[in-house]
C-alpha cells in the first residue's frame, strides 16, 4: 500500500567551526512517498520510497536533495513472551550541484534485540546496534561505522490501551 511521511528535523545548538565561528543550525524538511508492505511472516513492516529533502536554514543556498529510503521491522516470538526484534533504515542520497562536507551519500541504522521476561512486566533486553554513514565529497567520502552492544531493563505491556 502507498505511504507518505513528512519529517522536520532540527538541531537545538549550532556547531562551531575550528576558527570559532558558528555554523547555521541544521533544519531539514523532508517528504517521502513510497510503498509499504503488510505483515508477512517475521517481517512486520517493510517500506521503500523516494524522498525530497530541503535544508530550511539555507533555503536559497542549498539545492533540494533527493534519494531513496528503505525501512524494516521484524518480530519473532518464542513461547508467549520471549521476543526477538529487528529494525533498521537505510537512506541513500543523490548528488546535487552544490554538495559540501555537510552532505551525506548514505546513512544506515540497524538494531537486533532479544527480550526475555524477568518478573511481571519487567524484561531483560540484550541488543546490538550498528550505524554507518558516508559523505558525498572528497573531504568526507570515507565509510564511518559504529557499534553498540548492551543490555537494558524494559517494562512492556504496563500501559496497554
Amino acid at each position: 500500500m502507498p505511504y507518505t511521511e513528512v519529517l522536520y528535523d532540527s538541531e537545538y545548538t549550532a556547531t562551531q567551526d575550528p576558527d570559532g565561528g558558528l555554523n547555521p543550525v541544521q533544519s531539514d524538511l523532508s517528504l517521502t512517498l513510497g510503498l509499504s508492505s503488510r505483515p508477512w511472516g517475521f517481517l512486520r513492516l517493510v517500506r521503500f520510497g523516494g524522498f525530497g529533502n530541503k535544508d530550511v536554514a539555507r533555503w536559497t543556498q542549498k539545492a533540494t536533495e533527493y534519494g531513496g529510503k528503505l525501512e524494516w521491522e521484524g518480530l519473532a516470538t518464542v513461547g508467549r513472551r520471549v521476543r526477538w526484534s529487528t529494525h533498521g533504515d537505510v537512506v541513500v542520497y543523490a548528488d546535487t550541484p552544490d554538495d559540501d562536507a555537510s552532505d551525506l551519500r548514505f546513512r544506515a541504522f540497524g538494531e537486533s534485540r532479544l527480550s526475555v521476561p524477568l518478573v511481571g512486566h519487567l524484561n531483560l533486553d540484550v541488543y546490538a546496534q550498528g550505524f554507518g554513514l558516508q559523505g558525498r565529497v572528497q573531504d568526507n567520502d570515507e565509510l564511518g561505522l559504529s557499534w553498540t552492544v548492551g543490555a537494558a531493563m524494559d517494562m512492556r505491556g504496563v500501559f496497554e490501551l
